[in-house]
């Protein structure tokens, strides 16, 4: 189920101390088990959207953020391409600008989209920083920031079929729906956890 929702207004202090105590001790257990993994802090917003979206009864077993850069594949390849174009659209603007200012005015907006294509990173960037991923005791939840709003996705623990797992050497790396995230062996074993449980419930009713 997808829903995309603006940030919250509402400011539900006990909430807020539920989640800080379960990140609390998220960090102590985490760190102490794989210490040179350490989950990102969370910020106080996102706190608050993962707070809204819990239900009754549900607690959190693992949450973190993707780890942030700038250069990704994606972004690399965005960034290097918009080198040439903005250097040969704001020479053909320049040179047409010579003859006619209204005909120089069509290279406009190339030259936009080589400003976007050169400032990707920063953005993409921006996007980690207001996304959070969420495994509870019943699902998994992704939060994914947009330019006003958030895309909030969620996934039931029977959803969960086959988990494939990119790590690098480093143990980082993507699982299920998580992309760039820190100790993705530990995450992957928190899947695991999730969907033997749910199966487990579910034969014993």
């Amino acid at each position: 189920m997808k829903k995309t929702t603006s940030l919250p207004e509402n400011n539900d202090h006990w909430k807020h101390q539920k989640t800080a105590t379960i990140m609390s001790n998220f960090h102590d257990d985490y760190s102490t088990s794989v210490p040179e993994f350490n989950s990102a802090p969370i910020s106080h917003e996102l706190q608050e959207l993962v707070d809204n979206e819990l239900e009754t009864g549900e607690t959190i077993e693992w949450i973190d953020q993707p780890i942030p850069r700038y250069f990704t594949k994606e972004t690399t390849s965005h960034f290097l391409f918009g080198i040439p174009w903005t250097a040969f659209a704001i020479f053909w603007t320049c040179t047409a600008a010579q003859h006619s200012i209204v005909f120089a005015l069509w290279g406009v907006p190339f030259i936009l989209i080589g400003i976007w294509m050169l400032s990707s990173p920063i953005w993409v960037r921006r996007k980690m920083l207001r996304t959070v991923y969420t495994i509870t005791n019943r699902r998994v939840i992704t939060f994914e920031g947009k330019m006003f709003s958030f895309d909030i996705v969620s996934y039931d623990a029977d959803e969960i079929e086959e988990i494939y797992r990119k790590q690098k050497k480093n143990g980082t790396g993507n699982v299920f729906v998580f992309q760039n995230i820190r100790n993705v062996k530990y995450v992957e074993q928190k899947l695991r956890e999730l969907k033997n449980t749910v199966k487990q419930n579910d034969s014993e009713q």
